[in-house]
C-alpha cells in the first residue's frame, strides 16, 4: 500500500473519530457524576547531553508513589420548572377539577427539566398560592404526565411525584399538570396565581428518594461524589437560589357569561283555513313554540341543555324542530313524553339561539 493511501486512510479515520466524539458529547448534559478524571505530567531532561529516564508526576494526596493527579466529578443538582400554557388558563366558576362533564378539569401545564449530571433524579412536587391575587382554588392536585402525550387524562395520569428523571438531553424533561377546583362564588376576570415547585430527591431506588442534601467544603479524596446545588431562584416566594428546587407560576382566570331564556307561542294553522296571525287556538290547530336563548355576556356559553315539559293532556308533540344560525351547529333534540329536550354546543357572546317546534291542540 502506498504512503499516499495510508495518509488518506488515516485522515478518514481521524474524521470519523471526531464526528463520533462530537455526536456523543451532544447528548450529554455534562460529565456524569462520579466520573474519575486522571492527569499525569511527564518530564524529559538530559544530563551532559545524555537523555535521562523520563519522570512522571506524583500526587502526594493519593498516598502512593507515581500516582496520577485524580479527582471525582461531583453531583450537580439543577432543575428548571417552566409554565407551558400560552396564556392565562380560562376556568369557570364551579369547575371542580375532578368531574370532566359538564366542565373539563382546570389544568395548568408545566415542564420540569433535570439539568444536573446525576444519572437519574427524583423530584417532589408541591404548589404555592400567592396572596396578591384574587382567589385560591378550593383544592389543588398535581399529576405527572405518565404517557408523555402532553394532555391531562384523569385516571391515567396518577403519579404525584417524578420518579427517576434522566439527565440525558432528550429524556430529561417531563410534563406536570396542576389541577384546581374553582369555587362557584368566583366572578368574571378574577385570577389565581399558582407556582409549581420541583424539589430534588435522591434517585436510583423505587419510590421517592430521600431529600437531596448539599455537601459543604471541598473533599479531594477519591470517594463518593459530593453534592452541589446549582439551581436558579424561581417564582415561588420560598424558592431561592441554590436551594435544590425550582419553580414557575401559572395563572387561572375566571370567565363567566349570562344567559336569558324566553318562550313564545303562535297558532300557525287552525285546521279550518285560518293561518297566522289570525288563526284560532281550537282543537286540531297547530301551535309553534319558539325558545330563544340569548347570551348577554362577554364569553362563549357552551354545553347548553334544555328540557321543556309538554302538557300532553292537552297537546300532542309533532316535532318539526328547527335551530337557527345562532345555535352554533351540531345540535340535537328528542322527545320522551312529556319532555322535549335539546342540546346546543355553543352560543357566542351577544348571540341568540332560536329553537322552534310544533304541537297540536287535542
Amino acid at each position: 500500500m502506498s504512503t499516499l493511501n495510508l495518509k488518506h486512510i488515516l485522515k478518514v479515520l481521524i474524521g470519523v473519530s471526531l464526528i463520533l466524539g462530537f455526536s456523543t458529547n451532544a447528548f450529554a448534559v455534562g460529565t456524569p457524576s462520579g466520573t474519575q478524571v486522571d492527569n499525569q505530567a511527564t518530564i524529559t531532561f538530559s544530563v551532559g547531553g545524555v537523555a535521562q529516564v523520563p519522570v512522571t508526576s506524583d500526587d502526594p494526596n493519593q498516598g502512593g508513589t507515581n500516582d496520577a493527579t485524580s479527582f471525582i466529578v461531583d453531583t450537580k443538582i439543577d432543575v428548571t420548572v417552566a409554565w407551558q400554557d400560552a396564556s392565562n388558563v380560562q376556568v369557570a366558576a364551579g369547575q371542580d377539577g375532578v368531574t370532566p362533564v359538564p366542565n373539563p378539569p382546570a389544568v395548568l401545564t408545566f415542564l420540569v427539566t433535570n439539568e444536573g449530571n446525576a444519572a437519574v433524579q427524583d423530584f417532589q412536587l408541591s404548589t404555592e398560592n400567592f396572596g396578591g391575587d384574587d382567589f385560591d382554588p378550593t383544592a389543588i392536585s398535581i399529576f405527572v404526565d405518565s404517557n408523555a402525550n402532553g394532555s391531562y387524562e384523569p385516571g391515567v395520569d396518577t403519579a404525584t411525584f417524578i420518579d427517576e428523571l434522566s439527565s440525558t438531553v432528550g429524556t430529561n424533561s417531563i410534563t406536570v399538570f396542576v389541577v384546581g377546583s374553582i369555587a362557584a362564588i368566583q366572578t368574571n376576570g378574577q385570577t389565581s396565581d399558582i407556582a409549581l415547585i420541583a424539589t430534588a430527591h435522591d434517585g436510583g431506588a423505587a419510590g421517592l428518594g430521600a431529600l437531596t442534601a448539599e455537601d459543604t467544603g471541598n473533599d479531594t479524596a477519591l470517594g463518593a461524589p459530593q453534592v452541589a446545588f446549582a439551581d436558579a431562584a424561581g417564582t415561588a416566594v420560598i424558592d431561592i437560589v441554590t436551594d435544590g428546587e425550582h419553580s414557575d407560576t401559572g395563572t387561572y382566570v375566571v370567565v363567566t357569561t349570562s344567559v336569558t331564556v324566553n318562550k313564545t307561542s303562535q297558532v300557525t294553522d287552525d285546521g279550518v283555513g285560518g293561518t297566522a296571525p289570525t288563526a284560532k287556538a281550537i282543537p286540531g290547530a297547530t301551535v309553534t313554540y319558539t325558545i330563544s336563548i340569548e347570551n348577554t355576556g362577554t364569553q362563549v356559553a357552551t354545553g347548553i341543555a334544555a328540557t321543556d315539559p309538554i302538557d300532553v293532556t292537552n297537546l300532542t308533540f309533532v316535532g318539526n324542530v328547527t335551530f337557527d344560525a345562532g345555535c352554533g351547529g351540531a345540535t340535537s333534540s328528542s322527545f320522551t313524553s312529556p319532555n322535549f329536550t335539546f342540546n346546543v354546543p355553543t352560543i357566542a357572546a351577544g348571540a341568540t339561539c332560536n329553537v322552534t317546534f310544533e304541537v297540536t291542540i287535542n
